[in-house]
Order: structure tokens, then sequence, then C-alpha cells
């Protein structure tokens, strides 16, 4: 179980302070809640001799493909190894580009699929680990860390994990942020958005050791100049197909494509990545989750269908 520290002293909504029970439900919700950590596959296991190298994992025939003004797209298949992975290139200096999230409110335990806000957008991906619990006859699904929605903090920050932040610039583009530790994030010039992820895999340039499993990933990139951003989309959830990659594996990955520092997302079967409405995971999954975040860019999207669901409602 994760520990929650409140770094900033922000009140926050948490599950203890939904609605109250009466005593016999109270009694039942501690015979029977059932908590869950996020969606989580079978990691397998690997020995260090047992590491891709760089050049097993991408080769000098993967080039970026640009797929609309400010999106670049790559992807990867190796039917020896197996491995399947997919990646994005998104220019956050691109004129007009806006962010978004959902639910962009204090958080009641609700959750959504990131599918259901795809098609007013051009980039969806799921963002922040969560649990769930059981109330009476009730599950939420609550988040672990971080959530800032429009400089507005919606969930405490956990000082032993890590956040991406994005910042508007003067010029109306974005810049984006790593921190590894969640307490660390400006208190005096408050990101525009904030999401919790688990780890910093890479700090400028110098790739971090973790114990080497293999998993389905969904991992973020930063830029130096905080200008691109990388999504990187690793399929794992069937072995035979793809075996995933490790958090080292994944950095390695990242630096290659132009990353100077790195953080994993949830991952396992929580990972969605929805690209002008196509899912980028193989499984076609759509699982609720309870933080979402979205990239719109101005160009892509004059192709988007109207009258679609808000997605910061």
């Amino acid at each position: 179980m994760i520990n929650h520290h409140t770094n900033d002293g922000v009140c926050v909504k948490t599950p203890d302070s939904f609605p109250g029970l009466f005593f016999a439900q109270a009694l039942l919700l501690i015979c029977t809640s059932i908590i869950i950590i996020s969606c989580a596959t079978t990691p397998v296991q690997i020995q260090p001799e047992q590491y891709f190298s760089i050049d097993t994992i991408i080769d000098s025939n993967t080039q970026w493909n640009c797929i609309d003004t400010g999106i670049d797209r790559m992807d990867y298949t190796n039917n020896d190894l197996p491995l399947r992975w997919h990646a994005l290139r998104i220019d956050l200096s691109t004129p007009g580009i806006t962010i978004h999230s959902w639910p962009g409110t204090a958080l009641t335990g609700k959750s959504k699929s990131p599918i259901s806000v795809a098609k007013e957008t051009n980039i969806v991906l799921n963002t922040m680990q969560f649990y769930k619990e059981r109330h009476g006859f009730k599950t939420h699904t609550i988040p672990l860390g971080v959530y800032i929605h429009k400089k507005e903090q919606f969930t405490r920050k956990i000082k032993s994990l890590c956040a991406l932040t994005f910042t508007k610039q003067s010029d109306n583009t974005y810049t984006a942020t790593i921190y590894d530790s969640q307490a660390d994030i400006n208190k005096d010039n408050t990101p525009d958005f904030a999401f919790g992820g688990y780890w910093t895999i890479m700090r400028d340039g110098v790739i971090h050791t973790f114990k080497a499993y293999r998993d389905t990933r969904l991992a973020i990139g930063v830029s130096e100049n905080h200008k691109i951003l990388y999504i990187l989309l690793v399929e794992g959830n069937k072995k035979s197909t793809s075996q995933g990659l490790t958090f080292m594996e994944c950095a390695q990955l990242l630096q290659r494509l132009g990353a100077y520092t790195a953080m994993q997302f949830d991952g396992g079967t929580s990972a969605q990545v929805y690209v002008q409405q196509e899912a980028l995971h193989a499984s076609k999954s759509s699982i609720a989750v309870p933080v979402i975040l979205s990239i719109t860019l101005p160009h892509a999207s004059d192709n988007l269908i109207k009258g679609s669901e808000k997605i910061d409602e």
C-alpha cells in the first residue's frame, strides 16, 4: 500500500470524506471492502543478461511519420522477440495547442473510459494509478497522487511518486516538466496541469536502475527544452505477441527517440492511448480510469467529430 503525504496543506476530498454510511453499512464495508491497485497484468522478471539491446528494440528503418500538424508517430514490430510498441512525438510549441483533462472538478470516485472523450480531441491517454474502494453498494475509483486542473489542485501530493506537469506560456503554447517527487512541484508558480505517475526512469539523460520486469508500459518523455512531449505505449498484455519492456528498456528507447527525462504512468491493462480516435493499444480495450489527459492541436482538430462530450466538464 502506498502511503499518502500532504505536503502543501491543501484541503482535498479523500475517500474518508465521502457521505457517511449507517453503522450497519459501515460494518459491512469493513468486512467486504476490496481494494485494487490499478489494472495490472502479470509482469515477467528477467535477468540482466536477458536485457534487449537498444538496436534490438529499434532499428534504423524505424522512422517518424507526420500524421498532422505537431504530431509525429512511430510504430515498431519485431516478431522474433516478440515486441510491439508505439510512440507519439508532440510539439508543445505548436500555435493553438490545448491541454485538457477529465474530470476537471473535485473527484467524486467516478471513472471514465478514455475512448469516451477521444472524438473531441487528437490525443487521449490514461495517466494516474488508482485503487477502488467499496462504499456501501457503490465502488469509488480513487487516483493516487497529485492531480491539478487549470491551476486548481484536487488531490494530495505523494512525496515518493513522480509527476508530469504542463505550464501555459505567454504565447499560449505549453512546456512540460517531469518532477521526481510531487512534493517539488513549485508552490509559487502552480502549473496549469499536473498528473501523478509512478517513478522517474531517466533524469537529464541518466537512466535509473530498477528490478527488471517486462510488462505493458505507458511511459512519458520530455525533451531538454521542455517543448517536445513523447508518449510511449509498449504492448505486453499478450506475451506471445509482445513481451513488453522493463522500465530501463523504456528509458533507453525514449532516450533514442529524443527524450532527456522520462517517467512511467499507469501501465498494465490500464495503458490506453488514442490518436485521431484510433487505439494504439492492440487489445483495443477501454478501461474506465479516474483521470484522463488529452491534447488538441489546431489543424488536426478540423477532422474531429463535433457535438461530442466536453472533456473538462
